[in-house]
């Protein structure tokens, strides 16, 4: 069950602060650390790109999974995927091409004209 913020700032400010401070080593309680999240992340999103190369895919995720894919696409440190705002309900268009190589055409807009 989700909380708030601020509930859990109130009833676990070490464990937040740990998360913050230190991502790569935090771990949830029944969680998974984020190395394996993000390995799986990458996994997910590898298969995806193999079963449908050629096509537009679209996909759903929640905002850990918007910031892996954005790291990954960008080439860019994990950390710094936190940097971008993500709001709920919109859109991050990608291009992937043959090489391997993702463009970003859009990022967090509502819709695609």
């Amino acid at each position: 069950m989700g909380l708030p913020t601020q509930v859990l700032w109130d009833r676990e400010p070490e464990k937040l602060r740990s998360l913050w401070e230190s991502p790569d080593s935090f771990v949830a309680p029944e969680g998974e650390s984020m190395p394996v999240f993000l390995s799986r992340v990458q996994h997910g999103l590898n298969s995806i790109l193999n079963r449908y190369k050629g096509h537009s895919i679209l996909l759903i995720t929640h905002a850990g999974v918007m910031r892996a894919i954005l790291a990954t696409a960008l080439d860019i440190p994990n950390r710094s995927a936190l940097k971008f705002t993500i709001d709920y309900a919109r859109l991050s268009r990608f291009y992937y091409y043959s090489d391997g190589v993702f463009s970003l055409y859009e990022h967090g807009v509502r819709e695609i004209k």
